[in-house]
């Protein structure tokens, strides 16, 4: 059984908007390559919504960032 805001894997409702949103972030904040590793996207992600957030993927190619900062 899920309830929102979660799925019935556990992740967030539109956890894609994850991706974009912390793209976002890190392409306004000048160092956006350190979080392209697995760990550190992670780490960032459970800093931003919680430690019991699900692990995720960038799932993403990094040209993305161009269009999603603004």
């Amino acid at each position: 059984m899920f309830a929102l805001p979660f799925d019935p894997v556990g992740y967030v409702v539109g956890r894609d908007f994850v991706n974009t949103w912390l793209g976002a972030k890190l392409a306004l904040s000048g160092n956006p390559a350190s979080y392209f590793g697995f760990e550190a996207y992670n780490k960032l992600i459970k800093a931003n919504f919680g430690a019991h957030y699900p692990l995720n993927i960038w799932s993403h190619p990094p040209y993305i960032l161009l269009f999603i900062w603004p």
